[in-house]
């Protein structure tokens, strides 16, 4: 279904009047979109999306947490998901600074302690996807990128060699986890974050994989070395005291 029709397809549903604004920077997997009706209300639509993340997102929202709230979703009759959500202020931030790393610690405390049920599909989890990726290399990814080319196979086999003395690590299921945390997925506007989007894939797991995601992208020649070292700390910090292995690294 292209996005006229499913447009079309929301609007019937929904007795809404979006027209469609234009599209978004991101959303590589699925597009993502501005709508607006003729009173000015203007909302966010997004393609497919994991059913997982809906009651995570709502949770968050009504803690405080800078989510967009869901306004609409539903399956298109093609089986199309799609996520209608209000529309948040602000720009994808271009730099973490210290200042924003001070809210982002503050954000990803928010997301603690929200699994009511975290022995439930533990192997399902954003922990259970990490280790299947990392220990038991069923991820589609890794199989893939064995099959890239000679040079990234020799990569993944030393990635395997260091990583391989923390294969009895056990990560927590017991925080929500965003899934894929960087910078373009935070909007900022006078200093302060705005919103924290593109969590149609949000699930449970430990928080730290966010703050890993984040220091997985971080380019270190654009930050002060202040800023990837707090994260940096925070991320060794967090995983040591709540995995259940003792000899994680302390640096």
């Amino acid at each position: 279904m292209n996005i006229s029709q499913l447009l079309t397809y929301i609007n019937a549903r929904h007795t809404t009047a979006f027209e469609l604004a234009g599209k978004l920077p991101g959303g590589h997997q699925d597009g993502v979109y501005t709508l607006a009706e003729s009173g000015g209300r203007r909302a966010v639509l997004k393609q497919l999306f994991a059913p997982r993340a809906l009651p995570i997102m709502r949770r968050l929202h009504a803690l405080g947490y800078p989510t967009p709230d869901v306004l609409y979703d539903g399956t298109a009759y093609d089986g199309t998901t799609y996520l209608v959500q209000e529309f948040v202020p602000g720009a994808p931030m271009a730099t973490l600074t210290d200042a924003y790393l001070d809210q982002l610690f503050t954000l990803n405390d928010l997301q603690a302690n929200l699994n009511a049920h975290p022995a439930a599909n533990a192997l399902e989890s954003w922990s259970g996807y990490v280790y299947e990726a990392v220990f038991a290399r069923t991820s589609v990814w890794v199989t893939a990128l064995c099959n890239q080319s000679r040079a990234t196979a020799s990569l993944l086999t030393e990635l395997r060699l260091a990583t391989s003395r923390y294969a009895a690590t056990v990560l927590p299921n017991t925080d929500v986890v965003h899934g894929d945390l960087h910078s373009g997925n935070i909007l900022v506007e006078h200093g302060q974050i705005t919103g924290v989007i593109d969590m149609a894939y949000a699930g449970y797991g430990t928080r730290a994989i966010d703050l890993a995601t984040m220091l997985h992208t971080m380019d270190s020649n654009d930050y002060a070395p202040v800023v990837h070292n707090r994260l940096r700390a925070l991320v060794i910090e967090r995983l040591g005291r709540m995995c259940t292995r003792s000899a994680w690294p302390t640096a």
